[in-house]
């Protein structure tokens, strides 16, 4: 994947920049539905998700998700998370590995759902780059001594 640790550090930044992708408008735009797609509820079903990795995915419902939209602090807590732990990792592949919430098929359904799916990408993408980086630098560490 990466052959030196600063290739691995170079990924995670650009990982970390793609992680500012979601705007108030995007949030509006989908408190706004009524009767949303299913790939929209997938969508936010994931970052649902990653907020609370306990919860089953068969209880996340549209109303779980416009509660979680109607947060006034949502933009807030989403910008702020930078990296996820193993257990929301572990919940939300699942979603990530879906073909239909690629983000370019989501984008087809909502620009705003994409956005969301594209924070998501990113998110786990900053979790499996921060696992090579700690196995690069143990096996750097073990190699020295």
């Amino acid at each position: 994947m990466y052959e030196t640790i600063d290739q691995a550090k170079l990924a995670l930044s650009k990982a970390e920049k793609q992680q500012n992708c979601l705007k108030k408008s995007d949030i509006t735009e989908l408190k706004a539905m009524s009767a949303p797609p299913q790939t929209v509820i997938k969508v936010l079903s994931a970052v649902h998700k990653i907020f609370n990795p306990e919860v089953k995915t068969s209880f996340i419902d549209w109303s779980v998700c416009k509660k979680m939209l109607a947060d006034p602090n949502l933009l807030y807590r989403l910008a702020a998370t930078k990296n996820v732990d193993k257990n929301a990792y572990d919940a939300v592949v699942e979603f990530t590995v879906d073909p239909e919430l690629n983000v370019d098929c989501v984008k087809k359904v909502s620009a705003a759902a994409a956005g969301f799916m594209e924070w998501v990408h990113a998110v786990m993408q900053t979790y499996r780059i921060q696992r090579v980086i700690e196995g690069m630098e143990k096996a750097t560490s073990l190699e020295q001594n």
